[in-house]
Protein backbone atom coordinates (compact mmCIF):
# COMPACT_ATOMS: atom_id res chain seq x y z
CA UNK A 1 0.00 0.00 0.00
CA UNK A 2 1.69 3.49 -0.90
CA UNK A 3 2.25 6.18 1.92
CA UNK A 4 -0.46 8.34 2.37
CA UNK A 5 0.69 12.38 1.18
CA UNK A 6 -0.09 15.26 3.26
CA UNK A 7 -3.70 15.72 1.30
CA UNK A 8 -4.83 12.39 1.71
CA UNK A 9 -4.18 12.68 5.53
CA UNK A 10 -6.47 15.80 5.93
CA UNK A 11 -8.73 13.86 4.15
CA UNK A 12 -9.32 10.95 6.18
CA UNK A 13 -9.18 13.16 9.10
CA UNK A 14 -12.07 15.19 8.02
CA UNK A 15 -13.62 11.94 7.50
CA UNK A 16 -13.09 10.28 10.74
CA UNK A 17 -14.63 13.69 12.62
CA UNK A 18 -17.82 13.93 10.17
CA UNK A 19 -17.93 10.59 7.58
CA UNK A 20 -20.97 13.00 6.22
CA UNK A 21 -19.30 16.21 4.93
CA UNK A 22 -20.15 17.40 1.70
CA UNK A 23 -17.18 16.74 -1.34
CA UNK A 24 -17.76 20.82 -1.58
CA UNK A 25 -16.59 21.23 2.08
CA UNK A 26 -13.51 18.54 1.89
CA UNK A 27 -12.88 20.19 -0.75
CA UNK A 28 -12.89 23.34 0.58
CA UNK A 29 -10.88 22.15 3.89
CA UNK A 30 -8.07 20.28 2.08
CA UNK A 31 -7.32 22.71 -0.60
CA UNK A 32 -8.25 20.74 -3.49
CA UNK A 33 -11.15 20.80 -6.26
CA UNK A 34 -14.14 18.64 -6.31
CA UNK A 35 -12.82 16.25 -8.41
CA UNK A 36 -9.63 15.89 -7.37
CA UNK A 37 -10.91 15.23 -3.61
CA UNK A 38 -13.40 12.74 -5.47
CA UNK A 39 -10.74 11.17 -7.06
CA UNK A 40 -8.30 10.13 -3.62
CA UNK A 41 -11.88 9.08 -2.01
CA UNK A 42 -12.34 6.37 -4.57
CA UNK A 43 -8.60 5.66 -4.66
CA UNK A 44 -8.66 5.21 -0.89
CA UNK A 45 -11.48 3.23 -0.91
CA UNK A 46 -9.52 0.95 -3.80
CA UNK A 47 -6.80 0.55 -1.45
CA UNK A 48 -8.52 -0.47 1.25
CA UNK A 49 -7.54 2.73 3.47
CA UNK A 50 -11.43 3.56 3.87
CA UNK A 51 -13.27 0.58 4.63
CA UNK A 52 -16.70 1.91 5.22
CA UNK A 53 -18.68 4.46 6.52
CA UNK A 54 -20.54 4.71 9.97
CA UNK A 55 -22.98 6.11 12.40
CA UNK A 56 -22.76 6.80 15.62
CA UNK A 57 -26.43 5.78 17.63
CA UNK A 58 -27.77 7.74 20.21
CA UNK A 59 -27.71 4.51 22.71
CA UNK A 60 -24.09 4.57 22.14
CA UNK A 61 -23.14 7.95 21.94
CA UNK A 62 -21.33 9.40 24.79
CA UNK A 63 -18.44 11.83 25.41
CA UNK A 64 -15.78 9.15 25.58
CA UNK A 65 -15.42 6.44 22.19
CA UNK A 66 -14.64 4.23 24.50
CA UNK A 67 -14.92 3.62 28.74
CA UNK A 68 -11.37 2.17 29.03
CA UNK A 69 -8.24 0.76 27.44
CA UNK A 70 -7.40 -3.00 29.13
CA UNK A 71 -3.07 -3.61 28.24
CA UNK A 72 -2.76 -7.20 29.03
CA UNK A 73 0.23 -9.65 29.42
CA UNK A 74 0.09 -13.03 29.12
CA UNK A 75 1.90 -15.46 30.73
CA UNK A 76 3.63 -17.45 27.87
CA UNK A 77 3.30 -14.86 24.51
CA UNK A 78 2.91 -17.21 21.90
CA UNK A 79 -0.48 -18.97 23.92
CA UNK A 80 -2.93 -16.51 22.65
CA UNK A 81 -5.46 -18.28 21.09
CA UNK A 82 -7.31 -19.03 24.60
CA UNK A 83 -7.08 -15.51 25.58
CA UNK A 84 -8.87 -14.00 22.29
CA UNK A 85 -11.71 -16.79 22.53
CA UNK A 86 -12.21 -15.73 25.70
CA UNK A 87 -12.06 -12.02 25.09
CA UNK A 88 -14.57 -12.16 22.02
CA UNK A 89 -16.98 -13.68 24.64
CA UNK A 90 -17.24 -10.19 26.89
CA UNK A 91 -19.64 -8.52 25.03
CA UNK A 92 -18.58 -5.09 26.65
CA UNK A 93 -14.85 -5.30 24.47
CA UNK A 94 -15.15 -3.29 21.05
CA UNK A 95 -11.61 -4.44 19.79
CA UNK A 96 -8.84 -6.24 20.54
CA UNK A 97 -5.27 -5.32 19.42
CA UNK A 98 -1.74 -7.03 19.58
CA UNK A 99 0.56 -4.58 20.42
CA UNK A 100 4.78 -5.18 21.33
CA UNK A 101 5.98 -3.54 24.87
CA UNK A 102 5.24 -4.29 27.93
CA UNK A 103 2.10 -6.07 27.27
CA UNK A 104 0.77 -8.29 24.75
CA UNK A 105 -2.97 -7.11 24.06
CA UNK A 106 -4.76 -3.52 24.32
CA UNK A 107 -8.65 -4.46 24.92
CA UNK A 108 -10.57 -1.06 23.98
CA UNK A 109 -14.02 -1.50 25.95
CA UNK A 110 -17.08 0.56 25.26
CA UNK A 111 -18.35 3.38 28.02
CA UNK A 112 -20.45 1.32 30.63
CA UNK A 113 -20.71 2.73 34.35
CA UNK A 114 -18.16 2.15 36.95
CA UNK A 115 -19.35 -1.27 37.57
CA UNK A 116 -20.01 -2.54 34.50
CA UNK A 117 -16.22 -1.61 33.92
CA UNK A 118 -15.01 -3.16 37.17
CA UNK A 119 -16.44 -6.27 36.07
CA UNK A 120 -14.92 -6.22 32.47
CA UNK A 121 -11.58 -5.81 33.72
CA UNK A 122 -12.17 -8.54 36.69
CA UNK A 123 -13.27 -10.75 33.58
CA UNK A 124 -10.34 -10.36 31.62
CA UNK A 125 -7.42 -10.75 34.96
CA UNK A 126 -9.39 -13.82 35.19
CA UNK A 127 -8.96 -15.66 31.72
CA UNK A 128 -6.54 -18.32 32.01
CA UNK A 129 -2.97 -17.44 30.92
CA UNK A 130 -3.42 -13.77 32.22
CA UNK A 131 -0.12 -12.63 34.21
CA UNK A 132 -1.28 -9.24 34.64
CA UNK A 133 -3.13 -5.82 33.33
CA UNK A 134 -3.47 -2.57 33.29
CA UNK A 135 -6.19 -0.43 32.90
CA UNK A 136 -6.73 3.18 31.96
CA UNK A 137 -9.92 5.04 31.90
CA UNK A 138 -11.39 7.68 29.36
CA UNK A 139 -12.09 10.90 30.55
CA UNK A 140 -13.09 12.83 27.90
CA UNK A 141 -12.96 12.22 23.81
CA UNK A 142 -10.77 15.00 22.08
CA UNK A 143 -11.88 14.24 18.41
Amino acid sequence: MPDLDDVDSLILNALRRNARISVSELAHEVGRSRTAVTARIARLEREGRILGYGITEPASASDASFGAIIFVALKVRSDFDGFLNAAKKIPQIQSCTWIIGDHDFALVVRPGDKEELREVVERVFNIDGVKHTQTHMALHREF
